[in-house]
Order: structure tokens, then C-alpha cells, then sequence
């Protein structure tokens, strides 16, 4: 009963500790894709056969229920990610538990875990759902409590979850479980993982693809294959790759705490693994740092694999899943020998590194705290009771719009000049309850800049009638890839320049009307 409590307390902490920064802030950007994708499901429409998008079709279905229930509050976003963040934490705490020798190993894990992921601004994204459906078929699987059959069962149906949000998670999943499965299982260890790393992992891949092939038929599969395999693979490195992060900022104008960040959780994690090689190079036996080295091993490869996901993108917010699990590996090693639940039996240079490790996220996230208090809150229903500091300016965004459309009419949100290479503001569409007019609502480099694709989203703004196009000035990247060297095709610009003209500015957002349509409707 003891252990129970402790995971409810180390829940209700951490899921507290999100809350602090759940209800302020707007990310336009992915809990915009999410939100304004759950909203066109709810409208009928199928993804990747109605509309594009880069994340596999589950993360829009799984919120799309939560939005109906919620009456399109933006509050049900911020509560789902802080129930996951808490879910992920005690997992940390979970696994520790059952791999370190030490008994305060796991609360040295959850603390690290909950001050360095728990930074980012509370917002759902399909990362961190995919992360809890991977750790909890991880959990089950590895699990000497639960039945064999029921366990493998379980363990299955999460991970099949997992590809629904993010396929990439569950190959990764599929490799810890092939793992495990060979180091504890399996008799002929080789051919064990090699066979149950391909049936996994092919399932992994495909079942999102028969998921929305059942939906949306042969079409949708063709363009789901397209969008969230091989773009993925093949384009998205050329178009988002960022240099190996080290204290200074890589181009102008990123941000210098984000840089720090990433740069003390790339070489962190990476010192990390060097020095788990380091011990089976002196041959020093897992034994002292684990009483279970075969779950051990297998979350380090799981955390090895997850470290991929900061390969191209290498800012902090891209470090955070492999940061979860790692989180284990660190404390497991700081915890070697320690059988004591006492912090005198620690040695001095343990206690040395984690303080250093858990004073670093706190000023960044005391920083965040004390500006919500300069903050004010929406006024509309969609975004109400969350806090923003231009929360005035973007009311009078969301009223205009809504005054001068119909509940009905679609319109398009794309970016202004000639970026539309460039993301803008997705969560738009969802805090005014417009649906886009066209199959991508998210602009994106190597996409929306084809000419190709320009000329079908034209094409939809014909057939949907759309009257009404906001554009929004954003900087044209800055970073060192071809988000910013690649030239976008200008075929957009044209046809909106031509048919539209502009009627009002509000900040950075400019708003359209079609020539044959000024008034009011």
C-alpha cells in the first residue's frame, strides 16, 4: 500500500507542477495541428483524405471526442497534457524503481524527469501521448506480476496505440520489446530480436496505414504513406536540420536559454551513454548499478533509439522524449552502491552532479512563472480561462473574424509575402471555429512552398468559395537549412494578390476579401 501512495503523490505533484504553466501561453503551432485537426474530424471529414498533415490520423481522432465533450474549450487541451506529462512521470519513477539499486534512485529520477520535460509550456502534443502508450506497453511487457498471455496482449494493444500518434515511437517501442524479449525469452537470443524486431516493427508501419486505409480507402493510404513515412525520412531532414547545439546561438535570433538547454541535454544524455560503454569496457558488472540489467539494457537501447527524434531537430523541445527514460539511465548510475535510504551514503560527487542537474531548468522555469502575472486573460469562449500577454489584440483577431464570417464558411490562414515555406498560426482555425478551405491547414517547408501543392490548394479555394484569407506576416527562417535557402513558389501570392484585396490589419495579421465580395454577409 506503501508503493501506492507513493505513486499518487509523485502523480498529483506532477501533474500539479504542469498545471503552473497549463493555462498560459498559445502554441500555434503543433497544439494548433492537433486542435484543428480533431475539429475537422468532428466535421466529417478523414485525415489524409479531406486533409494533410505530417502526424499520423490518431492523435486528431483521440481529440476530437475531448473537443465535442469540452464545447471547443481550449482548457481540455491544456488538462490532457497535464494528465499525460504526470502519467509519464510516474513511469520514470516505475522503471527506476525497478531497475536501480538504490531506494532513492527513483525519486531522483521523477525529480530530474518533472523539472527538465516539465519546462516546455504546458500544450498536447502526439509526442507525449505516443511516449505514455510506449512506456506503458514497455511496463506491461516487462512486467513479472501479470499473466504471460494477458501481458503480451496488453503490451501489444498500447503499442499498436502508440503507431496511431506517432509511428516513429512505436519502432522504437518495437525495438526495447524485441529486446527484451530476446535477452529474457528467447533461446537463440540473434535470431529471437531479429524476428520480433520485424513482425513489430512492421505492424508499427503499417497499421496506421490500414487504420486510414479502412476510412478513407486507397487514396487516403497512398497520401498517408506520402505524408507521414516519406516525407518524413527522405525531405524533412534537407528542409529542418539544425547543427549540434554547444552554449551559442546557431543563427540569429534563437532564443540563448533554449540553446543551453538543448546543448546540456545533447552532450548530457551523450556523456551518458559513453559512460555505460565506458563500464562494459572495464568490464565492470551491471549488477552494481541495477538488480535487473536485462530491463536495464533494454531501456537503454529504448532511450538510445528515442534520441533519434533530436538528430535533425536538435532544440531542447526535441530532447525531451529521449530526456523521460534517460532520466532512469542517469539517476540508475548516480545511485551505484547507494542501498541506503540516506543522502549521507551518497558520495560527494554524486551529490555534486545532481544538484548541478536539477538547479539548472529551475530559474528558466521560475522565469516563466513570474511573467504570467503580467498576463491577461481571453475573453472569447474557445481560449477563456487561459492567459496570454497579447490576449487583447488577439481577441479583437478572433471577433473580426467571426463578425465578418459566417459559422460555416471555411477560410484560409497562410502566411504573408513570400513564406509560404513558413508555419504560421494553426490554432486560429480552432479559436474561431472556421474550418480551413483547403487540404493544409499546416504550412510547411518542402510542402506549401511546391508549386504543385500551391496550385491544389488554389484549386480548393475555388471549390470551397472561399471569401475570406488571413495572412500572417511571420520572419522568414532563419535557420541554417533549406527552410531558409530553398525559393517558395510565388504561384499563391499571385492568385491571392489577384482575386483579394486586404480590408484590415490587426498586428501581424493582415485580412482578405474576395473582389466580388466586400460586404458583410
Amino acid at each position: 500500500m506503501k508503493g501506492y501512495k507513493h505513486i499518487i503523490v509523485i502523480f498529483l505533484l506532477s501533474f500539479g507542477y504542469a498545471l503552473l504553466t497549463a493555462f498560459s501561453g498559445l502554441n500555434t503551432y503543433d497544439e494548433g495541428i492537433l486542435l484543428t485537426g480533431g475539429m475537422r474530424v468532428l466535421s466529417g471529414e478523414i485525415p489524409n483524405s479531406d486533409f494533410s498533415g505530417l502526424y499520423p490520423s490518431g492523435s486528431y481522432f483521440f481529440i476530437a471526442p475531448f473537443i465535442a465533450l469540452s464545447k471547443n474549450s481550449l482548457l481540455i487541451s491544456r488538462l490532457l497534457a497535464s494528465l499525460f506529462f504526470a502519467g509519464n512521470c510516474v513511469y520514470i519513477y516505475l522503471f527506476t524503481k525497478r531497475v536501480s539499486v538504490s531506494p532513492l534512485a527513483p525519486f531522483a529520477a521523477w525529480i530530474v524527469c518533472a523539472l527538465w520535460c516539465g519546462l516546455p509550456s504546458t500544450s498536447l502534443r502526439a509526442v507525449f501521448i505516443a511516449i505514455f502508450c510506449a512506456l506503458t506497453s514497455l511496463y506491461i511487457f516487462t512486467s513479472s506480476t501479470i499473466p504471460y498471455k494477458r501481458k503480451n496482449l496488453l503490451s501489444f494493444i498500447f503499442l499498436l496505440l502508440c503507431s496511431l500518434f506517432r509511428w516513429d515511437i512505436a519502432l522504437y517501442c518495437s525495438v526495447g520489446l524485441s529486446l527484451y524479449y530476446a535477452l529474457h525469452k528467447s533461446q537463440h537470443k540473434v535470431i529471437g530480436f531479429i524476428v520480433a524486431l520485424l513482425t513489430l516493427s512492421i505492424i508499427s508501419i503499417v497499421f496506421p496505414l490500414l487504420f486510414i486505409f479502412s476510412l478513407g480507402g486507397t487514396e487516403a493510404f497512398l497520401s498517408a504513406w506520402q505524408q507521414t513515412l516519406l516525407f518524413p525520412i527522405v525531405d524533412f531532414p534537407h528542409y529542418r536540420q539544425l547543427p549540434l547545439p554547444f552554449f551559442f546561438p546557431r543563427w540569429n535570433e534563437e532564443g540563448r536559454g533554449d540553446v543551453i538547454l538543448s546543448t546540456i541535454a545533447l552532450w548530457g544524455l551523450c556523456t551518458t551513454f559513453l559512460y555505460i560503454l565506458y563500464i562494459q569496457y572495464r568490464k565492470q558488472t551491471l549488477q552494481s548499478y541495477t538488480h535487473n540489467p536485462t530491463l536495464f539494457i533494454t531501456l537503454i537501447i529504448f532511450t538510445l533509439c528515442v534520441f533519434n527524434q533530436a538528430r535533425v531537430r536538435t532544440d531542447f523541445e526535441h530532447h525531451i522524449p529521449a530526456l523521460f527514460t534517460g532520466c532512469i539511465l542517469i539517476a540508475a548510475l548516480l545511485g551505484k552502491g547507494n542501498e541506503q535510504l540516506s543522502l549521507r551514503s551518497l558520495r560527494k560527487l554524486t551529490l555534486i552532479i545532481f544538484c548541478f542537474i536539477i538547479c539548472i531548468p529551475i530559474p528558466f522555469k521560475v522565469k516563466q512563472i513570474s511573467e504570467i502575472k503580467n498576463y491577461s486573460f481571453f475573453q472569447t469562449a474557445t481560449l477563456g480561462g487561459v492567459s496570454y500577454k497579447n490576449t487583447i489584440s488577439y481577441d479583437r483577431l478572433i471577433a473580426f473574424i467571426t463578425e465578418h464570417t459566417t459559422p460555416n464558411e471555411r477560410i484560409l490562414i497562410c502566411p504573408s509575402g513570400n513564406n509560404l515555406g513558413t508555419s504560421c498560426d494553426i490554432l486560429l482555425y480552432y479559436a474561431t471555429q472556421r474550418l480551413p478551405a483547403t487540404q493544409w491547414h499546416e504550412f510547411h517547408p518542402g510542402i506549401t512552398s511546391r508549386e504543385d501543392i500551391q496550385k491544389q490548394i488554389i484549386a480548393d479555394l475555388q471549390k470551397n468559395d472561399c471569401r475570406f484569407i488571413i495572412r500572417q506576416s511571420v520572419q522568414r527562417s532563419l535557420e541554417p537549412n533549406l527552410s531558409s535557402r530553398s525559393i517558395s513558389s510565388n504561384v499563391l501570392d499571385i492568385y491571392i494578390n489577384t482575386h483579394y484585396h486586404a480590408i484590415q490589419t490587426i498586428d501581424s495579421y493582415t485580412f482578405f476579401v474576395l473582389n466580388i465580395s466586400i460586404s458583410k454577409p
